[in-house]
């Protein structure tokens, strides 16, 4: 009886050092984590139908539709034109801490269509383009890392501007050029990256980037 206590006293002790000491070698790896993660990420890719691209798309039109347009003179017109939809961006964050970072973020939509003479003339009778850059500062954040850091699950969100420039030619050939400066944001709560210091990602949300942002990143 006496040697079962002894035995389970020193089965107890060495729990309790098995246990400091994983405690001990977590608190370093968190130490050493915090001290050499990377400081700084630059993120670049393409975005599909932002805010402005559906605002462009109603005022100048979806792709190439025809809309057999016809007017008092019984002119008959087609929209035609290629809307991109498409919006490069580029974003630099500076990481706070292992899971959270701040930074900024540049994009560039432009969107255009033209109305061609089908009936009454010829060529164009009028075109519309948009081109709008926007600039942000926004926060990025971590959710969850995945099989040794490969994946990572995340989020960012942003706040700014965007400046217009719309270009408007009329049926008599007179260009009208309008600037416009609007707020815009950034909402992306779900985003997923493969890689450590680089690799790739897709997010989804809305704002300035489109609906589905996606690209390359490195990280140093």
């Amino acid at each position: 009886m006496g040697l079962m206590k002894k035995t389970l006293a020193v089965l107890l002790l060495l729990a309790a050092a098995l246990s400091a000491t994983s405690e001990a070698r977590a608190q370093a790896s968190l130490s050493d984590a915090n001290r050499d993660f990377p400081r700084w990420e630059v993120r670049g890719g393409v975005g599909w139908f932002s805010l402005f691209d559906f605002v462009g798309a109603l005022g100048t039109g979806f792709g190439s539709i025809d809309f057999g347009t016809n007017d008092d003179n019984g002119i008959t017109t087609r929209r035609e034109g290629w809307n991109a939809l498409l919006n490069p961006n580029l974003d630099l964050y500076y990481n706070l801490t292992p899971r959270f970072s701040v930074g900024v973020s540049a994009t560039v939509g432009h969107i255009s269509s033209k109305l061609v003479y089908v009936t009454g003339g010829s060529g164009v009778r009028k075109s519309s383009s948009f081109t709008y850059p926007s600039l942000l500062v926004g926060l990025k954040w971590l959710y969850a890392r995945l099989e040794d850091n490969l994946w990572s699950i995340y989020g960012t969100a942003g706040v700014g501007a965007s400046l217009m420039f719309v270009k408007n030619v009329d049926t008599a050939g007179e260009v009208n050029n309008t600037t416009q400066f609007s707020p815009m944001v950034n909402f992306y709560p779900l985003g997923v990256s493969f890689g450590t210091s680089r690799g790739l990602f897709a997010e989804v949300g809305f704002g300035a980037r489109g609906v589905i942002n996606m690209g390359g990143f490195f990280s140093f």
